[in-house]
């Protein structure tokens, strides 16, 4: 069950003959009404399918990143977006897709030099000065480049919501946290529909990050409402909590995480010290053997089964985002 590529390794939940979409036409298709729907586990699979039948699909390899980034497995993520990369140079969505996951994985360089290829590789902006051009190993040097290059192509398409994206992420790297919540914010805007829970997502890293745990927690709460089966985004909710000092709640929201995402093992660290600062140390004997269904039975009215617990995903409402983005940038 696993799929080669030069130093690439994928572990599927399943092989080809055992996926239960394996003989479904438009697989692709199926993968996104399943992730509209919430139910992530079968978009997995089918996409899955999709590879297995297809393995130089750019796009399926690209969808299935982003759900092992959505599940805090970054470099599962990184490896699957790099594969799709590499059947499709030109898959635009990938390289920025890989630019915030290895972001998330603390390699800021070779993230500004996928977001610099994400433009070079883009037909709207060859005419920006500077795009193609080389630079050194200076990691100065190539993060002015790609700032430059990027705010050139926002002159040019003042709306697209990649570019207002892209930007957020850079001044994440340089810690300008304020303006990549404005550009995220902008981003939500005049983004497409499927890209507002991550967005969301983005501007509560960025405010925790900031250090307002307070403002990121009206952030994921948009998140959740609009995708509920988001375990990256419940983990994010239980750390700003934590870092606010509500062991309570973040206690709560570390295990819903893990119930969505059982391979997600950090979270168990994160259970523990929750635990431990509340006194529940009758507890970490679950937590040692990492036993959920024990924590299940302890914690009844803190744990939900599955997916199948959590709330319906809400219909998007600018107007709303509008009134939390003012308030958000009212408690900076």
């Amino acid at each position: 069950m696993t799929e080669h590529g030069n130093d690439y390794a994928h572990e599927f939940l399943s092989s080809a003959e055992d996926n239960p979409y394996r003989e479904m036409n438009s697989l692709l298709t199926l993968v996104k009404e399943f992730l509209s729907q919430g139910k992530v586990q079968d978009a997995m699979l089918a996409c899955e399918a999709e590879i297995q039948r297809n393995p130089e699909s750019s796009e399926g390899w690209r969808l299935l990143g982003q759900m092992h980034a959505d599940n805090e497995q970054d470099v599962e993520a990184i490896a699957c977006l790099k594969r799709g990369h590499e059947v499709d140079p030109y898959n635009l969505d990938s390289l920025l897709a890989l630019g915030v996951s290895l972001i998330n994985e603390l390699d800021a360089p070779e993230a500004l030099r996928q977001l610099k290829m994400w433009i070079e590789n883009n037909e709207d902006f060859q005419h920006i000065q500077g795009v193609g051009d080389t630079t050194s190993g200076n990691f100065s040097e190539l993060t002015n480049t790609v700032i430059h290059l990027f705010q050139e192509a926002l002159q040019f398409r003042p709306h697209n919501s990649d570019v207002l994206t892209a930007l957020g992420v850079i001044c994440n790297i340089t810690k300008n946290y304020e303006e990549a919540v404005r550009y995220f914010s902008q981003a939500i805007l005049h983004g497409p529909p499927s890209a507002l829970p991550s967005l969301w997502n983005k501007i509560g890293a960025t405010l925790a990050n900031f250090g307002r745990s307070e403002a990121a927690l009206l952030a994921y709460e948009q998140t959740l409402q609009l995708k509920p089966n988001y375990p990256r985004a419940w983990t994010n909710l239980g750390v700003a909590y934590a870092n606010l000092g509500d062991m309570e709640n973040a206690l709560k929201y570390y295990l819903t995480a893990l119930v969505l995402n059982p391979k997600a093992t950090h979270l168990w660290y994160y259970i523990r010290v929750a635990a431990m600062n509340l006194g529940h140390h009758d507890i970490l004997q679950f937590v040692n053997n990492q036993d959920i269904d024990g924590l299940k039975a302890h914690f009844p009215e803190k744990i939900i089964n599955g997916p199948e617990g959590l709330s319906p995903a809400t219909v998007p409402s600018y107007d709303n985002f509008n009134s939390i983005i003012s308030r958000i940038f009212n408690m900076l």
